[in-house]
C-alpha cells in the first residue's frame, strides 16, 4: 500500500498484483480499522467527561457513515 501510494504521486498509472486479497490483514480488517474505531471512541468518551474540565458540551451526535467513511478514506488512500 505505500508503494501504491508513493507511485501515484508521480502518476495515476498504476497496477497492484497481490497474491491473494489486496493490502495486509492488518490494514484490511485488523490493527488500523480497529485503531481508527477505537481513537473515535475515545473522543466520544472525551465529551461524556469534558465536565469536570468545565467543557459543556451541548449534544453529541456520532454518525456511524462518517466514521467508517474515514477509516475506508485512511485504508484506502
Amino acid at each position: 500500500m505505500p508503494a501504491y501510494r508513493g507511485a501515484m504521486e508521480h502518476t495515476n498509472r498504476v497496477v497492484v498484483t497481490e497474491s491473494g486479497v489486496y493490502g495486509t490483514t492488518c490494514a484490511r480488517v485488523g490493527c488500523m480499522p480497529s485503531k481508527l474505531l477505537i481513537a473515535a471512541a475515545e473522543i466520544s468518551h472525551q465529551i461524556d467527561h469534558s465536565a469536570q474540565f468545565g467543557i459543556d458540551v451541548e449534544a453529541k451526535s456520532i454518525d456511524a457513515k462518517r466514521v467508517m467513511a474515514r477509516v475506508k478514506a485512511e485504508r484506502y488512500g
